[in-house]
């Protein structure tokens, strides 16, 4: 190895409890920002480590997957919002509301929650 290679390592070395500490608060910030009732989509935000200086901080698909009512990773269409939505091959559509079934011809378009941008304006 270089000395410039040793004296970056040593750097790295130096600030990566920081680097950690800073990616945890973010997912704790990030994970604030999301408002949705059921709180399962804030269950499954993640922290994970690339490399030394470099993390993802955001929703483990796999996980809401696993939790949510209807096995999807959802967290897309949360944050961009989805268009109208109307059923395939049946006449209506179903969901459970309020411990209520509720079936529709069609589900409005929702605008989407922009989480990950309050989270950064609020991180900066």
């Amino acid at each position: 190895m270089s000395n410039e290679t040793d004296l970056l390592k040593a750097c790295i070395d130096a600030v990566q409890g920081q680097f950690d500490d800073l990616a945890e608060q973010f997912k704790e910030t990030m994970g604030n920002e999301i408002h949705s009732k059921e709180g399962t989509l804030k269950s499954c935000m993640c922290k994970e480590k690339i490399s030394d200086t470099r993390y993802f901080v955001g929703i483990d698909g796999d996980e809401l997957k696993r939790k949510s009512k209807n096995h999807t990773d959802y967290s897309y269409w949360y944050w961009k919002g989805r268009k109208e939505v109307r059923p395939k091959r049946k006449k209506a559509l179903h969901w459970v509301e309020d411990e209520k079934d509720v079936f529709a011809k069609k589900a409005k378009a929702t605008s989407g929650d922009p989480f990950v941008e309050r989270a950064i304006q609020k991180f900066k």
